[in-house]
């Protein structure tokens, strides 16, 4: 192996660069899934209106609508009866066949919604039902059976469309009017109604996403090379450990690969109904016997086998022999001359069976595997070795994290020893009354607010660093009554809040974690919301696409959506710390806690309007 340092760390950079980028990709995957999504459902809903409307038109037989400048007798219908009829008071009426009402009611609304509707077939009546290409692709493979419904996402007058057609089938309504093209059967493929939504709203949603997955994700690269560059010295260590037994791994299968060189087979050949069994030599020699020293018949076999192992052996050959298995293959013991006991690979096939399925002649190997054996004894070692020295790394890890959290708790204490001088001090300062100005006597009060904020900064800090470390312990947790217990002791200072909690059912959470994260959310909704003549907060859950979605919404001062993503950073606020109170660290709290449940979480807002926080937990 080669003796110059393996680049690790740069492994586990670009390894950590690649995960991030894989992430990014994924994410911007479903965010364009989601955009597809969308619109499908948005082209299903316009299909099914639309199939509503023709269905009610196909029932009524059409309808009959006064003839206009605008709307002239639809020139295509001449050969119906009765297409043009006079009102006993004197009114012309013409009759709108189900595809004409259809047709004028998609025209007009794309015109005012952006979503086309189309009505096409291979055979038609009005020139501009023609199917285009892709249309006419589909049409006939509903012809042939092949499906009834088809999408597609392509450009129409340069602008790009989520395209959706399904196949039209003739009913009794439909006739009078399309007999004439040569359809006369109830339930015959007719053409097919299309819809086709605009894709420009959605990926103008789907670019604004990308942008800030590329943002959040780029902020998580730059964290975690900061951590590879801390446990830099630890990984170097593992590094060459694993470079050791990487040379001790590559011997031993060179080992295991020169035992099994050269090994060749024992051929037997077995007359079933006498019991006589022809034996090359190899056979024998396998076992250090003579070809003449071994009795060519299936009892000279029987007695060399294992007892031990004989049970399963003959489990094995007769499963085959009854013709339950394709082939025999076992692999046993055999006593050798010399006492010792080897290890073969025993495979063989019924060759020849008589008229009833009884086996007449079998023939099969004997390939000497012992040396593979004793291999897999030495590899079963080695595992067992290679287990103890990664229990020995993951030790070292443990406790290199420990003293990281040692450091942490050192560093609070260092930090927090000045912050007690300063307030200190300026509490003896300001009990001495003549000494202080009423303008020295305010800046004193802005220094002990500083040092108590800045003491609050650091107990956040820890407390978010511990979260990627804590235990995490899920239990069954009732999350009506946590929820209620946080109310309880959270809405004391705010008499005036009026606090709704919904029924919230039972969910797999870590409770400590969990409760930590509703204090932290319904905390903010009821500093927030103070300032309002009457302040509430709404606390429910609701059931999305099969999973639960718990909220926290208040009628406070609200904020600009545009900025929701910002809210979960560290430090991130979008109020002055002088019109609300905090360190800008409790949502990245939420986020992490609920990112370590497997969830999400988001915000919505308008500034003045209040706010809602969502979050979900793992499936």
């Amino acid at each position: 192996m080669n003796n110059k340092p393996f680049p690790l760390a740069a492994l586990i950079v670009v390894g950590w660069t690649l995960t991030i980028l894989t992430s990014l990709g994924w994410n911007v995957y479903r965010e364009r899934e989601q955009m597809f999504s969308l619109a499908r459902s948005e082209a299903q809903a316009n299909f099914n209106k639309d199939i509503t409307f023709r269905r009610w038109g196909t029932n009524h037989g059409g309808v009959y609508v006064p003839v206009t400048e605008r709307q002239q007798p639809v020139p295509w219908l001449s050969h119906v009866p009765q297409r043009d009829v006079v009102t006993s008071d004197g009114q012309r009426l013409t009759l709108l066949n189900p595809a004409s009402m259809l047709r004028q009611m998609m025209d007009e609304y794309a015109e005012t919604y952006g979503v086309r509707g189309r009505i096409t077939g291979l055979k038609y009546l009005n020139p501009g039902n023609a199917p285009d290409d892709w249309e006419r692709a589909q049409l006939e493979a509903f012809v042939r059976g092949e499906r009834t419904e088809a999408w597609a996402v392509s450009e129409i007058g340069g602008k790009p469309y989520m395209r959706y057609i399904q196949a039209m089938v003739m009913e009794e309504g439909c006739i009078k009017c399309h007999a004439v093209l040569g359809y006369t059967r109830v339930g015959e493929v007719r053409g097919g109604i299309g819809v086709s939504v605009p894709l420009a709203p959605y990926r103008s949603q789907y670019e604004e996403e990308g942008f800030e997955l590329s943002l959040s994700h780029g902020g998580i690269w730059l964290i975690g090379m900061l951590g590879i560059g801390a446990v830099g010295r630890t990984l170097r260590q593992r590094r060459r450990e694993r470079e050791r037994m990487v040379d001790e791994l590559a011997e031993r299968e060179e080992r295991l690969k020169l035992a099994l060189h050269g090994a060749d087979l024992g051929l037997w050949d077995w007359d079933l109904p006498t019991g006589k069994v022809v034996f090359n030599e190899r056979w024998a020699q396998m076992l250090g016997y003579r070809l003449d020293e071994i009795e060519p018949h299936v009892s000279s076999w029987g007695r060399l086998v294992h007892p031990d192992d004989m049970p399963h052996v003959r489990e094995v050959l007769d499963a085959h022999l009854e013709g339950r298995t394709p082939a025999y293959e076992t692999e046993h013991r055999m006593k050798a001359k010399s006492g010792a006991w080897i290890w073969v690979l025993d495979r063989g096939r019924v060759i020849e069976r008589d008229a009833r399925g009884a086996p007449l002649r079998a023939v099969g190997t004997h390939l000497d595997i012992t040396g593979r054996k004793r291999a897999e004894e030495t590899m079963r070692d080695f595992a067992a070795a290679l287990e103890e020295k990664v229990a020995e790394r993951t030790a070292e890890l443990q406790r290199a994290y420990k003293e990281l959290e040692s450091f942490s708790y050192s560093i609070s204490h260092d930090l927090r020893t000045p912050l007690r001088a300063i307030n200190g001090y300026a509490t003896v300062l300001e009990e001495d009354e003549q000494a202080l100005s009423p303008e020295s006597r305010e800046l004193l009060e802005r220094i002990k607010a500083g040092a108590v904020r800045m003491g609050e900064l650091i107990d956040d800090m820890l407390d978010f660093t511990r979260l990627g470390r804590s235990d995490f312990i899920v239990k069954e947790v009732l999350m009506t009554p946590l929820v209620r217990g946080v109310v309880a002791e959270l809405a004391e200072p705010y008499p005036n809040a009026g606090i709704v909690v919904g029924e919230l059912g039972k969910a797999a959470c870590d409770p400590v974690m969990i409760r930590q994260a509703w204090i932290n959310l319904i905390g903010n909704a009821l500093k927030f919301s103070a300032g309002q003549e009457h302040p509430r907060i709404e606390i429910g859950c609701r059931d999305e696409a099969g999973r639960r979605v718990y909220f926290v919404r208040d009628n406070g001062v609200g904020f600009d959506g545009e900025h929701a993503g910002k809210l979960f950073g560290v430090f991130q606020r979008l109020h002055r710390a002088e019109d609300f109170a905090g360190t800008g660290i409790g949502l990245a709290v939420v986020k992490r806690i609920v990112e370590r449940h497997g969830g999400r979480v988001w915000a919505e807002s308008r500034a003045g309007e209040g706010a809602t926080f969502f979050f979900t937990l793992g499936a």
